[in-house]
């Protein structure tokens, strides 16, 4: 079985911030994977849809409660458990105009590219590809022009619609020509970082 999952991570070391990400886990991984694995929802679960189906007046839980018999068939059912990861939507936004020396996306990317290459070597992940998104700042769904994923600026306001690369592509073709990370591409982060 593969999964597919937003991924979330505390906003801080605070005690509630850690939960909140646990427990957002729990309802979009969890609300699936859960039940192969142990055999019911996440408890994070049960509670919070128990407590506020009881809130709505509901007589019984909008999470359907798994007899004992199915518990125990699912428990254990799974004999592959991945998490799939789709790339093409894997950036770093900014809102507004964005300038040209993006740091925040560079590091992004440097520490994403760097925990998939820790999945490859030191838990075998079978990662085949990675594409960053998005070449062109462009018309987002939601956002429209105002939220930038490119690693190159593109002037909006100027009928050529001229591009510009951002210090993340710089930093991306730097590690395609190194086929990875490298002791020039260090201190070119730092000049980035600084």
């Amino acid at each position: 079985m593969t999964m597919f999952t937003t991924w979330y991570e505390p906003g801080s070391d605070l005690s509630e911030d850690i939960a909140a990400a646990e427990r957002a886990m729990n309802f979009e991984l969890g609300w699936f994977t859960n039940p192969i694995i142990s055999g019911n929802y996440p408890d994070v679960m049960l509670e919070y849809v128990g407590r506020k189906s009881n809130q709505e007046g509901l007589t019984k839980s909008r999470l359907p409660i798994f007899e004992v018999k199915w518990q125990i068939a699912l428990k254990g059912s799974w004999d592959f458990l991945g998490i799939n990861h789709y790339t093409t939507k894997n950036g770093y936004s900014e809102n507004g105009e964005g300038g040209l020396h993006d740091v925040r996306r560079v590091k992004y990317h440097r520490e994403y590219i760097n925990q998939m290459l820790k999945a490859i070597l030191l838990d075998k992940c079978n990662v085949e590809g990675y594409a960053v998104w998005s070449l062109l700042d462009n018309f987002e769904w939601i956002s429209g022009y105002s939220e930038k994923f490119g690693l190159h600026r593109v002037n909006f306001s100027d009928p050529a619609r001229n591009r510009t690369p951002k210090s993340s592509a710089h930093f991306l073709a730097k590690l395609y020509e190194n086929n990875g990370f490298a002791n020039d591409l260090d201190s070119f982060c730092e000049e980035c970082l600084n």
